[in-house]
């Protein structure tokens, strides 16, 4: 019986996996055609002429794992007063000597960019500093590697202007893929595509899959992947005749359950009836041989005593049995009629 509650379980069962599997096959199936299509806005080889330090959004602000916030007051001050009050810690020496540079006007060469940590301890690249303060300088094409991504003139600033920051570091964080304004970015090894909806939305319909709608059996990134809405329809189906098969096998488990108890307390019921009759008949022997126990030789006066001890643990037994069906008797069982002996008491 247990092995056909799994058969059952199973079955109903095996179609949801089947489903989670098939949304799983039709998603990278959904990646790698959309993947095929696009052409490259960024390549790897373009990321990789950049410190990537530049390219996250961290990059525009103080990096406190590294610096305090006296630091940061420190460099402050010196940016203010062109001068230092204090002995320049060693972590400072750049940024100090940078700021000293800044406030007294003086230029800086492109070496000391190509030397120095591309990070102002404030946030932000030196660079992007150096250049707001120097609005006719024109920096070289090698310099401008220098800027953050999120300063226009860096040389992917424009490429990925369409793209949130969000959208950015998510991407950056190795997922391969996000959806921003009906556009579809896709990641991988050789670089970043953005594909347009005319060119994805066709495949979605070809794989029956959709990006929106109330609930998610796949969540990627910022996609809410599902099914179209008759699989999803199919899905629910499932979901309700698994919920009725396994209702169905528990209340079947219960009846079968109710029903073995209550053959076995009429069985009880049963005995415990058959058992009165001659119990009291052997309740009236222990007394008759009472009356003569006297006369009795000793070995019988012994056997009398063995029929004495079995006649109450009978009796005993006997009672117990109708106290438990009398503290079970929930449900109605069939009724016995039966004349109830009354064992009489042997004093010896």
């Amino acid at each position: 019986m247990r092995a056909f509650h799994l058969k059952i379980l199973f079955s109903a069962l095996f179609p949801c996996v089947c489903l989670a599997a098939n949304i799983q096959e039709q998603w990278q199936s959904f990646y790698q055609r959309n993947w095929q299509t696009g052409s490259l806005i960024v390549t790897a080889e373009q990321f990789n002429l950049f410190s990537p330090k530049l390219l996250r959004a961290d990059a525009r602000y103080p990096n406190f794992a590294r610096y305090t916030w006296e630091d940061i007051q420190f460099l402050y001050d010196v940016s203010k007063t062109c001068q230092t009050f204090s002995p320049v810690q060693t972590h400072l020496l750049a940024a100090t000597e940078f700021e000293l540079a800044l406030c007294n006007s003086q230029p800086i060469d492109d070496t000391w960019f190509f030397t120095h940590d591309p990070i102002h301890p404030a946030g932000g690249s030196f660079l992007e500093r150096y250049l707001s303060t120097k609005s006719k300088f024109t920096p070289s094409d090698n310099l401008l590697q220098y800027l953050t991504l999120y300063d226009p003139r860096h040389p992917l600033h424009k490429p990925l202007s369409t793209l949130s920051i969000e959208g950015r570091e998510t991407l950056f964080n190795g997922y391969r893929a996000w959806m921003e304004n009906d556009t579809l970015w896709l990641s991988a090894e050789q670089g970043w595509k953005a594909i347009s909806s005319s060119t994805w939305r066709p495949i979605a319909h070809e794989l029956n899959i959709k990006f929106t709608g109330p609930s998610c059996e796949l969540r990627y990134s910022n996609l809410c992947i599902s099914q179209q809405s008759n699989n999803l329809l199919l899905q629910r189906f499932i979901i309700v005749s698994i919920s009725v098969i396994l209702l169905f096998i528990f209340a079947r488990g219960v009846y079968f359950k109710r029903q073995q108890n209550r053959e076995k307390r009429f069985i009880l019921q049963l005995l415990t009836h058959e058992l009165r009759t001659p119990i009291t008949s052997l309740g009236l022997t222990v007394e008759m041989l009472r009356d003569q126990f006297e006369h009795l030789t000793e070995e019988t006066q012994q056997v009398v005593w063995r029929l004495v001890s079995d006649h109450q643990r009978l009796a005993q037994l006997t009672e117990n049995s109708k106290v438990y069906l009398s503290t079970h008797s929930s449900h109605q069982l069939l009724e016995q009629s039966a004349y109830r002996g009354q064992s009489l008491p042997l004093t010896l």
